[in-house]
């Protein structure tokens, strides 16, 4: 699988990133995490490795809350299926 490096700007220091995947992908994802730090920073004076650890928190928040709708639209899914399948029993 081929690599791609690519520089992106996150919290206002450039970093060199290796990823297989998608570079659109890999910028979008650090553009996300740059606005996040952006946000956490806009509203306190903390520097900016507290700023990361805050917005880090923030998107670990973000993604549990995903999951967690996530796990319930697939139970009502399976559940729904389930119904449909006794249905035609």
């Amino acid at each position: 699988m081929n690599k791609n490096t690519l520089t992106v700007n996150i919290g206002g220091r450039e970093y060199t990133l290796s990823s297989s995947g998608d570079e659109e992908w890999t910028r979008r994802v650090a553009s996300y995490v740059d606005r996040k730090i952006g946000e956490v920073s806009l509203h306190t004076s903390m520097s900016q490795e507290i700023a990361a650890v805050v917005a880090a928190l923030s998107i670990a928040e973000e993604l549990f809350e995903a999951q967690k709708e996530n796990q319930a639209l697939r139970t009502r899914l399976y559940e729904a299926s389930k119904k449909e399948q006794d249905t035609h029993a």
